[in-house]
């Protein structure tokens, strides 16, 4: 059985009954955190510096519901890390000892994310103040975010309704900003 979890914006005063916990997966900052971990888990160096920006992350979140949602959104993305890929010039795998240090990481991770709390809500006014901001700092960043998650595979023939709205929101970030 699904916990309950609330996506609502306080901006526009709105609730979204049909937005999952996934809502809470799109947030500009954590886009930045994903993106400097990306393609970086393969030696254990890299590694260690991954988990140690992660731990970070979360240790520098409020308590209770802000904390839930950075640790979940940690504990997906360590989920997440493919250790091997197939390639046209063979099977490129992730180091042993990178491999040992992650996945050690990721089991204390989850152990935190099981231990809750678990998060119960999301704002989307969170994700557009942060988009505002982005867009007045480096606009063509949150162009290149924006054109990575429009190209993202659709399910079922059809496009999540959360990724739905953080499409649309940085849109009328980036048009607010040019106007």
């Amino acid at each position: 059985m699904a916990r309950p979890f609330r996506v609502f914006d306080t901006d526009l005063d709105e609730e979204y009954p049909e937005h999952t916990m996934y809502a809470a997966a799109y947030e500009p900052i954590w886009h930045t955190i994903r993106g400097s971990t990306h393609g970086k888990w393969t030696t254990y160096v890299d590694a260690r510096v991954c988990c140690a920006r992660l731990q970070v992350y979360m240790d520098r979140a409020l308590p209770g519901n802000d904390q839930a949602v950075k640790v979940w959104r940690s504990f997906n993305l360590l989920n997440a890390i493919p250790y091997s890929r197939v390639t046209v010039d063979g099977i490129h795998g992730i180091e042993y000892a990178a491999a040992d240090y992650i996945l050690a990481y990721a089991d204390t991770v989850r152990k935190r994310y099981h231990a809750g709390p678990y998060a119960t809500e999301w704002d989307w006014a969170i994700s557009r103040r942060g988009l505002q901001y982005y867009c007045k700092k480096d606009p063509s960043w949150v162009l290149v975010m924006y054109n990575q998650l429009r190209i993202r595979p659709l399910r079922n023939g059809r496009i999540k309704p959360e990724l739905a709205h953080y499409l649309l929101m940085i849109a009328e970030a980036l048009i607010s900003v040019n106007s």
